[in-house]
């Protein structure tokens, strides 16, 4: 009876949480007109919330949804078919449905530990990919960036580019391996005023190291006068105007600082994932 209502009420809650993600991610795709409603509202409503946290104010929302529709689709619809089958098949006390059920939650967590092997044993070789791979999003994505236009700042609304200026602005770091990843990205407009002159760019002003009260500014708050040395640091990347930490040295800092937490969300879901899977087996071994 126990183990009967820990599975219920288990994937009951993946049941509605599931269902809420795939109907989200169907509206994105079939009425995208009511996300842009639905994200405008929310930003409204939480307007003061954005400012302080700085970085969310020029995010364009509903087209970082609606981009990402099919994928909330999938993601929805396997939490809803797990949730529908480990609910179901215990209210209905049945096998057949209780074995499907243990069989991709068995599935997932061995994909997850032998992922978890992986990392660990090829750390070196996961760690050339990643780089690989943040180094391709930012030569395929950052086209615009944050602008200097005559002494103000203008920020972008597309997610990728302003991902890349949040991440170097918030973490003080440039580039990904180092800051010379900028100067073969071809795809961006190097091209910065600064008044009085017209300037060709090293660097993106993300790079570019700030002033003690610049660093208290929210993101959006930022002004060109934040800023230590632009005229040296854009046009130039000379030595100590811009940030010279790579930035996947310092999300990979960041993850190590919080390798406690990230240990412990890893062994509750095998724990949760675990707990699903024995209460689905001896749920069915009593139905036999």
């Amino acid at each position: 009876m126990i183990a009967a209502t820990l599975l219920i009420a288990l994937n009951l809650a993946f049941f509605l949480g599931g269902g809420s993600v795939l109907a989200v991610g169907l509206l994105t795709l079939v009425k995208p007109e009511l996300i842009f409603k639905l994200t405008s509202l929310l930003t409204d409503q939480l307007g003061s919330t954005f400012t302080d946290l700085g970085v969310l104010n020029g995010l364009d929302l509903n087209g970082l949804i609606r981009s990402n529709g099919i994928i909330l689709v999938v993601v929805g619809a396997v939490i809803f078919t797990l949730g529908f089958l480990g609910c179901f098949g215990a209210m209905r006390k049945s096998s057949l449905l209780l074995n499907l059920y243990a069989y991709i939650i068995l599935g997932i967590l061995c994909l997850e530990v032998g992922l978890a092997v992986y990392a660990y044993m090829d750390s070196d070789k996961i760690e050339a990919q990643i780089q690989d791979t943040l180094r391709l999003s930012m030569y395929k994505y950052y086209k615009i960036g944050v602008r200097i236009d005559g002494r103000s700042i203008v920020i972008p609304t597309k997610a990728e580019e302003l991902a890349w200026d949040g991440i170097q602005f918030m973490l003080g770091c440039c580039g990904v391996s180092s800051h010379e990843d900028w100067y073969t990205a071809d795809k961006w407009n190097r091209t910065y005023v600064l008044a009085p002159l017209s300037v060709t760019a090293k660097l993106p002003p993300s790079c570019c190291k700030r002033t003690e009260e610049g660093l208290k500014k929210g993101f959006n708050d930022i002004s060109s006068s934040d800023f230590i040395d632009l005229e040296s640091c854009i046009p130039l990347a000379a030595s100590g105007s811009f940030n010279e930490v790579p930035c996947y040295q310092s999300i990979r800092n960041l993850l190590l600082d919080n390798k406690t937490i990230i240990i412990a969300v890893f062994v509750i879901v095998l724990f949760v994932e675990i707990l699903a899977i024995g209460c689905a087996c001896w749920l069915k071994s009593k139905i036999k």
